[in-house]
């Protein structure tokens, strides 16, 4: 009660319902987790434990100077902004941050312990979310709060990972989270980038941030059109900047299942390279986003690409770019498995994890789950890779996905443990394992079984099942054959 009165309070404040501001927020990003940002848009906020004994003091730093650095973040917040960072409870590490799929840098913070630099961090990340909100998940969270330990047990965050001095960070890179693979960065690592201030942050969050952008150059070209899954568009960044910029790197990861990026420094090109995609004056021109036409092999020999449409839209945030893919990009295609050969070809066939999702005959309740479990297949199912220190690359994961009748195949619903439609199953044919899925089917709830199955969180069972449902579909097939 105690802590549903202070977030009340904290909502009136903020302005706005909860619901509406977590509404608002949901506006224009496609991949949004409700859940997600319904703690961003309102926050949670209990009295935080304190055990001095078990922190050390030496993190913090003089208060003069934490002075002037909390002046110089608090001089790049827009005192316009009503939208705040959220303050995470123990819990949501579980419920939210390791179901995510997205960046995450979290202050570790405690108002009792370190004062006026736990100010500083929380100022500068309240001012790196006004510039890069929709790209990183920022938050911060108490350092006493409890969450579950490896062991199940419920530890205080300071504890698990063994922070000594206050504020720390915690950072995710892209994928699945476990326990314990945050990065943990250390008081005066942390200090030192708040003291720069929030561009600095975002320079810094950029080595963490993997990127499934190829960079195009002068005879680059056709290998980028032909050589990576050919039937996908192609999408084509031309800029005069040496780095990609970060809303780019976030649609490559957002839209990596439905096409691929690729990117031109024109400084790396012609003249004649830039003509062929329309750019004339490079200095007036640029930058510029173009897409392939959808269904169609891209002639790498064609003289100029005036095909390819391009984004004129004026509006260069994340939302809005991620809106004008969202209606030009091809659904990822997701086949009806009809019988045993349907699901070797689907699944066995190509390797990796295919997930089966088990849907009601026909009619309306089939198509709206349908069209929910086609939104969670778009979604990037593709992990970050720890390669140096501070340095991350992308690896897509071969991940399936196909759909049965299940009214129609009562035998493979029950050779997988569902009983009936729908349901969901997680397959990895190679090692003849399976997990099910039973909850709602709504699309947070199967992307977090995916999640969970990718990483290791779902038990597993063997499918030995299989070769009966595959002679008693052979014997089905036999007796419609009959009837005709």
């Amino acid at each position: 009660a105690s802590s549903g009165a202070q977030g009340t309070s904290r909502l009136a404040a903020g302005g706005g319902s909860c619901s509406l501001r977590a509404e608002a927020l949901c506006a224009g990003r496609p991949c949004c987790h409700c859940r997600l940002w319904r703690v961003r848009a309102c926050g949670r906020h209990r009295q935080p434990q304190t055990d001095a004994a078990s922190m050390r003091r030496g993190g913090c730093v003089g208060a003069v100077a934490a002075l002037a650095l909390v002046a110089g973040a608090s001089a790049a917040l827009d005192a316009t902004q009503t939208t705040r960072i959220p303050l995470l409870h123990g819990e949501d590490m579980s419920n939210v941050v390791y179901h995510s799929d997205g960046v995450w840098l979290i202050g570790v913070v405690n108002d009792a312990q370190c004062g006026e630099p736990c100010e500083v961090v929380k100022e500068t990340l309240q001012a790196a979310h006004e510039k890069a909100g929709d790209l990183v998940n920022l938050a911060t969270i108490d350092a006493f709060q409890m969450i579950e330990g490896d062991d199940g047990e419920m530890v205080s965050l300071q504890e698990a990972f063994n922070i000594t001095t206050l504020p720390s960070m915690l950072l995710y890179s892209y994928g699945p989270k476990v326990m314990l693979k945050g990065i943990k960065m250390d008081a005066q690592t942390v200090l030192a980038l708040a003291g720069q201030g929030p561009k600095a942050f975002l320079k810094y969050l950029r080595n963490f941030i993997p990127s499934a952008v190829s960079r195009v150059r002068q005879f680059g070209l056709t290998k980028f059109l032909t050589y990576e899954e050919p039937h996908l568009p192609r999408v084509l960044l031309i800029h005069a900047k040496k780095k990609t910029p970060l809303v780019f790197m976030r649609l490559s990861l957002q839209f990596d299942r439905r096409a691929v990026f690729g990117e031109v420094v024109a400084s790396d090109v012609d003249a004649d390279f830039l003509l062929r995609f329309g750019v004339g004056d490079a200095d007036d021109e640029l930058p510029r986003m173009l897409v392939s036409p959808p269904g169609e092999t891209v002639d790498a020999e064609a003289e100029s690409f005036a095909d390819w449409e391009v984004y004129e839209e004026g509006d260069n945030s994340y939302p809005a770019v991620s809106r004008w893919l969202m209606g030009r990009l091809p659904e990822v295609p997701i086949p009806h498995v009809r019988s045993f050969d349907g699901f070797e070809s689907a699944c066995v066939a190509k390797g990796g994890i295919c997930f089966v999702a088990f849907l009601p005959g026909d009619g309306d309740e089939r198509d709206d789950l349908l069209d929910a479990y086609r939104y969670v297949a778009g979604r990037s199912y593709s992990h970050a890779n720890l390669v140096a220190a501070n340095q991350f690359t992308i690896s897509k994961l071969p991940v399936h996905f196909a759909w049965v009748d299940g009214d129609k195949q009562a035998a493979m619903m029950a050779a997988f443990g569902i009983t009936a439609p729908p349901g969901v199953v997680g397959v990895n044919p190679r090692k003849k394992l399976f997990s099910a899925y039973r909850g709602a089917f709504d699309p947070d709830g199967v992307h977090d079984f995916i999640l969970r199955m990718m990483d290791g969180k779902e038990q597993v069972d063997s499918y030995d099942s299989l070769p009966a449902w595959r002679d008693e579909a052979a014997e089905q097939a036999a007796a419609s054959a009959s009837r005709k």
